[in-house]
């Protein structure tokens, strides 16, 4: 804990901040990198609508009563549901490695409610990629940028 305590580059990284320990300011560092990487099938789930009119395997989805709107809709719904289940997983890993090698673990509720507090970093991407689906197609893949952007930005 010494060696945390004295170095600069660290200091640099973690700035201690009055009221929060060490472990806290470090798991929410790590909360935000794992939504930046959980980000990525949540992205796929919306992105995967215009992969697939692409390749033509929409058509016969259009031929039926099926509406452009409930089509996009379903790929927005799989996106969310996607996010909630990202971040469960993430609270629940990182809980349960934490309760492995930590003498006092974290409490799962308080990481549940971190984690809750990136959900909706989740949405905005989720509504950005279906509005550039939606709106310019052509440009869709331009939100792996802004995640890129993000990522290199929060940490």
């Amino acid at each position: 804990m010494l060696f945390f305590q004295t170095s600069d580059i660290f200091e640099l990284l973690l700035p201690s901040i009055e009221g929060f320990s060490l472990t806290e300011q470090f798991t929410a560092t790590l909360l935000a990198v794992m939504t930046m990487i959980g980000l990525i099938p949540v992205l796929l789930a919306v992105l995967k609508l215009r992969s697939e009119e692409q390749c033509n395997r929409t058509e016969h989805l259009l031929a039926l009563p099926v509406s452009r709107k409930s089509l996009m809709g379903s790929h927005i719904a799989l996106a969310v549901f996607t996010s909630l289940v990202m971040q469960l997983l993430t609270v629940l890993g990182l809980w349960l490695a934490a309760s492995v090698v930590m003498a006092e673990p974290l409490d799962f509720a308080w990481l549940l409610r971190g984690a809750a507090a990136y959900l909706p970093v989740y949405w905005v991407m989720i509504g950005l990629a279906a509005v550039l689906v939606g709106f310019i197609p052509k440009v869709a893949g331009l939100i792996w940028l802004h995640l890129g952007y993000a990522f290199l930005s929060s940490t």
